[in-house]
């Protein structure tokens, strides 16, 4: 069990460090102890500036709207290149994403093996917004 440290902010690099490493101790416990759902997007992101988070497969819930798992992991990748990760609480995320469609910010679009999958397609400079993610 991690012990969780509680610290203010300042301008103290030895005050600092230990901010980092109570971080560096919670990214640890995520990737040992949580369930987390793990999604590549390989390249079109980086065109359109959407990452595609399913919802949907065949008429039933399946991905975000599915996943058991307490964090969203989505790898951004450029010709195989991982570019970027990134982790999401998933209750967070499913949040934003409902803020994001009451205010017209995304879209629903199908598309996968036969046009099956039933996916948002998330602006990522909207996704990090803080009027959605407030």
């Amino acid at each position: 069990m991690i012990v969780k440290k509680k610290y203010e902010l300042n301008k103290n690099f030895k005050h600092d460090l230990i901010a980092g490493v109570v971080r560096e101790e919670r990214v640890g416990e995520i990737l040992q102890n949580k369930p987390i759902e793990v999604k590549t997007e390989m390249g079109k992101w980086s065109d359109t500036g959407n990452i595609a988070i399913e919802v949907a497969f065949d008429g039933k819930k399946s991905g975000l709207a599915k996943t058991e798992s307490e964090y969203w992991w989505h790898t951004l990748e450029v010709n195989g290149e991982e570019i970027a990760h990134l982790v999401f609480p998933v209750e967070k995320l499913k949040q934003v994403i409902t803020k994001m469609r009451q205010n017209g910010t995304i879209r629903i679009v199908h598309g996968g093996d036969d046009n099956l999958s039933k996916m948002v397609l998330v602006p990522l400079k909207e996704l990090f917004n803080k009027d959605n993610v407030t």
